[in-house]
């Protein structure tokens, strides 16, 4: 029943993206199928991986209009030269990105709770080469002639 449901829902996460043509859900898809390999998760965690995945775009696309409108304000700041407004502006970046961090492990939190500890460190590893792995690839792509 368990590999049902995996297979279930690699197929949906695979077909969606042929329709929206949305490469972050292919890769998102890839990367459940290989943590799954990697940790053996029932079908509450799976479950709960996608809530945590549904959570950090929801937060990303939060936070990215936030940073947006940062930018917009240091870009107003250097072109008025009011430098009185630095130190502000500074503490607001600061604090934003200080919420996002603490957002962000708030809603890992949430699925790891769902790990037995040996899953939860096998994460972690997985999490590090599969971040380090797209990272290279992309650099690759962007370095090569045409790329």
């Amino acid at each position: 029943m368990k590999k049902n449901v995996v297979i279930i829902i690699f197929i949906l996460l695979l077909i969606v993206p042929v329709f929206s043509g949305e490469k972050q859900d292919i890769i998102n898809a890839l990367k459940l199928t290989k943590l799954n390999e990697h940790i053996n998760m029932t079908e509450e965690q799976i479950a709960s991986y996608l809530m945590m995945e549904k959570g950090m775009r929801e937060m990303n696309l939060k936070f990215g209009t936030e940073r947006e409108q940062i930018i917009e304000k240091v870009k107003e700041i250097v072109e008025s030269k009011k430098t009185k407004s630095i130190e502000k502006i500074i503490r607001d970046i600061e604090h934003h990105e200080k919420a996002r961090i603490n957002e962000e492990w708030e809603i890992k939190n949430k699925f790891l709770k769902r790990l037995k500890d040996d899953q939860k460190l096998k994460y972690i590893i997985f999490e590090y080469n599969f971040k380090r792995q797209l990272r290279e690839n992309l650099l690759m792509k962007k370095i090569k002639p045409g790329g």
